[in-house]
């Protein structure tokens, strides 16, 4: 094997692993914002979970299992997801209060 060879292979090798580090990270088509209650009555909120159009995360305080996700389109023009927002009670699917997506 000529020195040219050995060269370009060992080059296509460092840029196959350079292009596995740099994969690309795909950003959500909606912001969510789920914030999370003390109890089932979702008055007294203990945290909150963000995930922005650009993918950086931010949380604040704790979790629990009472919360209110609310999705808001990331590109304008673009239909929000129906009722804006979705509820979960003892970690379960349910109907959102009245006051849950003002």
């Amino acid at each position: 094997m000529n020195r040219s060879s050995r060269l370009n292979r060992t080059l296509g090798a460092a840029l196959a692993l350079l292009g596995l580090a740099v994969a690309a990270q795909a950003v959500p088509v909606n912001q969510t914002i789920t914030t999370y209650y003390s109890d089932k009555t979702l008055t007294t909120e203990v945290g909150t979970f963000t995930l922005a159009c650009n993918g950086q995360q931010k949380r604040t305080g704790t979790t629990s299992k009472f919360s209110i996700k609310q999705s808001i389109p990331c590109n304008p023009g673009t239909t929000p997801p129906p009722g804006g927002c979705t509820c979960y009670l003892d970690g379960r699917l349910a109907t959102c209060p009245p006051h849950a997506c003002d």
